[in-house]
């Protein structure tokens, strides 16, 4: 299995393959069981909804955040 890239600007370029100079390309069942891991963790803390949100104290991280009329900072 190789690394990819999709760049959702120019999706229809198809896959971008990564080549690292750790892996030489390549990814292990190991390398994905932990991405895997990890994710699922992600994954689980944004969708619980007794984790209370909290905005950035960095107001500049959303001078140009498409998403901050959700969360109120304008």
């Amino acid at each position: 299995m190789h690394p990819s890239i999709v760049a959702f600007t120019k999706i229809s370029d198809g896959l971008k393959e990564c080549v690292t100079p750790i892996n030489a390309g390549y990814i292990t069942d190991e390398d994905l069981a932990g991405y895997e891991g990890v994710l699922q963790q992600l994954l689980t803390r944004l969708f619980n909804t007794e984790e209370e949100f909290f905005q950035t104290p960095e107001k500049q991280n959303c001078r140009y955040c498409i998403y901050n009329s959700i969360c109120n900072r304008n």
